[in-house]
């Protein structure tokens, strides 16, 4: 509750939020409620399985809002917060999705660079088509069996613990969309002007035939 008077007030007020009040709440940190208790026992236990199995700690970070600040930013200090003081940072990474914006944001310590870096956009893409339909849960399901299945084959490792994903992309989540809208109208143009008549200018008159010369008397 204090947290959440915090933060109300800071929003209030149009500060920037302290992200180092956040606790973490143990592989799930859920400070916008937006996670089903179900969903939520089977993400700690993944997490879990993934930290015994590889040693690469994951945290899985929901909020409300960014309170007008960059998602990197916010997930760096959380990450950061988080990491602050515990053993191997370098081997840890974190999710972060604010609920109220839509936006979420991928951290890696330095030992899951080699591994996640490269692949973030990938990673983030698998949750999209759940946030769409704001299923949370099943957002960072997505994102926690890509990260596993990852850190695990390239550590040579073999997670024995399946999450029960059930909101998967598809090619359909793969198509920009208002790169296609936008080009409809054009293409539907150009169509049009290949269609339409094209008028011809006017033939110009045949020469007029000179007439004969005329015979002197």
């Amino acid at each position: 509750m204090r947290l959440a008077a915090a933060a109300c007030l800071c929003a209030a007020a149009g500060w920037a939020a302290d992200w180092k009040e956040l606790r973490p709440q143990g592989y799930v940190s859920d400070f916008a409620h937006a996670v089903t208790s179900a969903d939520r026992r089977d993400l700690d236990a993944y997490c879990q399985a993934l930290e015994q199995t590889t040693g690469a700690h994951l945290s899985l970070v929901v909020i409300e809002n960014l309170q007008k600040e960059p998602v990197d930013a916010v997930a760096r200090a959380i990450f950061d917060n988080f990491a602050a003081g515990k053993p191997a940072p370098e081997n840890r990474a974190l999710l972060l999705v604010a609920v109220g914006n839509r936006k979420d944001s991928l951290v890696e310590g330095k030992a899951l660079e080699p591994i996640l870096n490269d692949a973030a956009d990938d990673i983030l893409g698998d949750a999209r088509p759940a946030l769409g339909q704001k299923r949370y849960g099943q957002a960072l399901m997505a994102v926690a069996e890509e990260i596993g299945n990852r850190i695990a084959a390239a550590r040579g490792k073999t997670m024995a613990v399946k999450l029960p994903r059930r909101a998967r992309r598809t090619f359909r989540d793969s198509i920009p969309w208002p790169l296609v809208a936008g080009g409809v109208p054009i293409l539907a143009l150009l169509v049009w002007l290949l269609r339409r008549p094209h008028q011809r200018p006017p033939l110009p008159p045949p020469p007029q035939a000179s007439p004969p010369p005329q015979e002197q008397a």
